[in-house]
C-alpha cells in the first residue's frame, strides 16, 4: 500500500495545492487503484503523478462537501472517454447517488461501464475481499461524514522451499498439509512438522482517512 495526497488544501484551491484527494496504490496487491475523496482537479493531479483512471476501481468519499466532490462528474465521464468497461464502486453519504444521476442528465454525459453506487448512513463493513476490509464510522462534522479504515488482511507464512530441499523432502502431494503445519510421516518413515518448514506470518497493515471532524469517538476506534 502507498498513499499519494493530491491535494491538502481545505475550502478551495491555492496556486500550490488542490484540494481533497488521495489515492491508495493498491497495484502491488491486487493491480488497483483507490481514490479517498475527489476534490476538483483531481483527474489532473492523478495524471501529474502518473495514475491512469483505467486502474481506479473504488472511489470513497466522506462527505458531500465541494471541496471533496467537485471532481467527480469530470473523473466518472473521463473514464468513459478512455472506453473503460471495466466496473467501478462509488461509496459516500446518501445523496451521492442523486447527485451523479443530475450532473449526468444535465450536462448530457454517459457512463459506459457499470457503476456501483453504495450509500452510507450509518457504521458498517462496506468492502471485503481475501486481501482487505474497509469499514466505515460515522464521525462528527456539519453534514454527514464517514471516516475509512482500512484494514490488510494478514499474509500466511511460505513454505521454505530450500530448506525442504535440503532435508531431501519431495513436495508434491504434501505440499497442502506442510502449508498448514501439520505433522507428517514420510515414505522413509521420518516423522516431520510441518511448522519447522513455515517462516512468519507477515501482519497486514491499517491506515485510517477521515476527512473532516472535530474529535470524537468514532475517529479514535477508527
Amino acid at each position: 500500500m502507498k498513499l499519494t495526497f493530491l491535494g491538502t488544501s481545505a475550502g478551495s484551491p491555492t496556486a500550490q495545492r488542490n484540494v481533497s484527494s488521495i489515492v491508495l496504490d493498491v497495484r502491488q496487491e491486487r493491480g488497483r487503484l483507490w481514490l479517498f475523496d475527489c476534490g476538483e482537479t483531481t483527474q489532473m493531479q492523478m495524471q501529474k503523478a502518473k495514475f491512469s483512471l483505467s486502474k481506479l476501481e473504488i472511489l470513497f468519499l466522506t462527505h458531500l462537501h465541494g471541496d471533496h466532490l467537485f471532481g467527480l462528474p469530470g473523473v466518472l465521464t473521463s473514464r468513459s472517454l478512455m472506453q473503460n468497461q471495466s466496473s467501478l464502486i462509488l461509496v459516500g453519504p446518501k445523496g451521492i447517488k442523486q447527485f451523479i444521476e443530475t450532473v449526468i442528465e444535465i450536462s448530457d454525459s454517459w457512463l459506459t461501464y457499470p457503476l456501483n453506487i453504495i450509500e452510507l448512513e450509518k457504521d458498517c463493513t462496506v468492502f471485503e475481499d481475501n486481501l482487505f476490509r474497509v469499514e466505515a464510522k460515522l464521525l462528527q462534522h456539519r453534514v454527514p461524514c464517514f471516516g475509512y479504515r482500512i484494514i490488510e488482511k494478514d499474509l500466511p507464512a511460505t513454505l521454505n522451499i530450500d530448506k525442504l530441499k535440503q532435508d531431501n523432502i519431495e513436495i508434491g502431494s504434501l505440499y497442502s498439509d506442510l502449508k498448514k503445519g501439520k505433522t507428517i510421516i514420510l515414505d522413509d518413515g521420518r516423522l516431520i512438522n510441518g511448522l519447522d518448514y513455515l517462516g512468519q506470518i507477515k501482519k497486514g497493515r491499517k491506515l485510517a482517512i477521515l476527512g473532516d471532524t472535530i474529535p470524537c469517538e468514532a475517529s479514535i476506534e477508527l
